[in-house]
């Protein structure tokens, strides 16, 4: 319908500003193995988490490309997708069925919970790095 629709454009709209943003960081800093990680590790987490599919499967994807962003941010979003990933498992099949079946408000609450923690992997992957203050 109508508003699936919309959901759709909007959703591939996200994917497409993400990857904007990635692209921008990406000219402005010199290439390295971190920068380059990070740049992999956001434009997939954003096809995964911001696509029109969620599949449980997509999860694998994201098992190997976020424990490489470096420093505290990778470990924060590696944290968040290892927690997500646990959710996945008891999600699907156990919950699934009862959500599909009898959209049981558990299983309703138990999958925002997972896809909230999913946003938050690529919020802590797109969020800016603190810069040094030069000395005054």
């Amino acid at each position: 319908g109508t508003l699936a629709d919309l959901v759709g454009l909007v959703s591939s709209l996200a994917v497409v500003a993400v990857l904007a943003v990635v692209v921008r960081r990406t000219l402005r800093e010199p290439s390295s193995r971190s920068t380059d990680a990070l740049a992999v590790a956001i434009s997939v987490t954003a096809l995964v988490v911001v696509g029109k599919v969620l599949s449980a499967q997509f999860l694998l994807w994201l098992l190997p490309l976020v424990p490489l962003v470096a420093g505290r941010r990778g470990r924060l979003a590696t944290g968040l997708l290892l927690v997500a990933s646990v959710m996945t498992n008891v999600w699907f099949p156990t919950l699934y069925r009862d959500y599909v079946n009898v959209l049981d408000p558990e299983a309703i609450a138990f999958l925002l919970v997972r896809n909230a923690l999913l946003v938050g992997v690529l919020a802590v992957l797109l969020w800016p790095e603190r810069r040094a203050r030069p000395p005054e």
